[in-house]
């Protein structure tokens, strides 16, 4: 059971990662459409489909191994190899991968969308009011900060998704 709840865990991670930016995108892209919408209805919804398709796609690998009683009574841990050798098996493996490459580009791509956003709401605030050369200069750390979270976010998940898939794919 271990191995399915890791596995889950990644995948349900990752989507809730993706969840949130697409989130920070929507309130960045549109303000006023994000202020009135009903934002719990929405996060129970995203909460439920990352978890739903996080569960779903690692709940097979809890039949990939099978306890055997050995000959001094202890339970060893063997390998089911009808079950890895079926071809649907093997095609939702292959599936569950997919999921996790196409969301690590998919989280890259959003937290890039959230910086530029961010950068273009920043440059019309920053056009339209009359800061005093403190308050520029604080949202510009915090601009650069977001930026860098961004990134590095981007950056290790993408990494971490990579291995992941890499050593399941082999």
């Amino acid at each position: 059971v271990s191995l399915p709840l890791v596995n889950s865990f990644i995948t349900i991670s990752l989507l809730l990662s993706i969840a949130t930016a697409v989130d920070r995108v929507f309130a960045l892209g549109k303000p006023f459409l994000y202020k009135n919408i009903n934002h719990k209805k929405h996060q129970i919804i995203a909460f439920s489909f990352c978890t739903f398709i996080g569960i779903m796609t690692s709940v097979f690998d809890c039949f990939r191994f099978d306890l055997v009683l050995g000959p001094e009574g202890l339970y060893t841990i063997a390998k089911n190899e009808s079950f890895m050798a079926n071809p649907f098996m093997i095609g939702l493996s292959h599936f569950s991968n997919a999921i996790r490459i196409v969301g690590a580009f998919l989280l890259i791509i959003f937290n890039a969308l959230i910086v530029i956003l961010y950068r273009r709401q920043f440059n019309k605030v920053g056009q339209v009011s009359f800061l005093n050369s403190k308050e520029s200069k604080r949202r510009q750390e915090q601009q650069k900060i977001l930026m860098l979270l961004a990134v590095y976010e981007s950056v290790f998940n993408f990494c971490s998704m990579g291995v992941n898939s890499t050593f399941y794919i082999a």
